[in-house]
């Protein structure tokens, strides 16, 4: 097999494999280094989709898992919120008893969630 065969076939998987699997995946820590989620955002083709919550009364994140090609779910509520006067949906998580909205992206995550603190770090990429 020539060289430029195989430069040709890396490519080439290296390319399916980030669209099956596309999305952003971040890995959040509080300041003190002792609590730490994963969250991803966006959708592959292999890998679904997610919805990202935070439940302040268990003080825990929490996901909706799309299978790939599964729409997103309709909001079970809607809330006004009157500090940017936007109309906010509410998605109803597993093991969480009221409805939520959802985090849409990492630059919507202003606060860590389970501190309240706005002092955290991001880290984009793949984590086990």
């Amino acid at each position: 097999m020539s060289f430029r065969r195989i430069v040709y076939s890396l490519f080439l998987l290296v390319t399916i494999v980030g669209l099956s699997y596309s999305g952003e995946f971040y890995l959040i820590t509080s300041s003190d280094g002792n609590t730490s989620y994963k969250l991803r955002f966006g959708s592959g083709k292999a890998g679904g989709s997610s919805l990202n919550g935070f439940d302040p009364v268990t003080k825990k994140l929490v996901v909706i898992h799309l299978k790939p090609g599964e729409a997103k779910p309709k909001p079970v509520a809607k809330i006004w919120d009157h500090k940017t006067g936007k109309t906010i949906p509410l998605y109803k998580f597993p093991d969480v008893e009221q409805p939520l909205p959802v985090i849409e992206s990492i630059k919507d995550l202003t606060f860590f969630p389970f501190t309240d603190s706005k002092d955290f770090e991001v880290k984009k990429g793949f984590f086990d």
